[in-house]
């Protein structure tokens, strides 16, 4: 923010930086919490695939359990 990046953006596929932090794996709760805080964003926000951050968020939880059974 205090180098004009503007946190509520959203890019062609509608994602918003929650999104791309869910998708990531690099939301937590106090990023979530200012996120929300400073921003108008909310988790219920849909892309243009119908997903909101917390279905990503979801999704990458899966596919990192999946991956440390697999490994076991």
């Amino acid at each position: 923010m205090e180098f004009g990046v503007d946190l509520a953006a959203i890019d062609r596929e509608g994602r918003t930086i929650v999104h791309h932090s869910a998708l990531n794996g690099s939301i937590t709760e106090a990023i979530l919490s200012f996120l929300l805080d400073k921003t108008k964003l909310c988790v219920e926000d849909r892309d243009s695939s119908g997903k909101t951050p917390i279905e990503y968020a979801t999704e990458e939880a899966q596919k990192k359990r999946e991956g440390l059974v697999q490994c076991v």
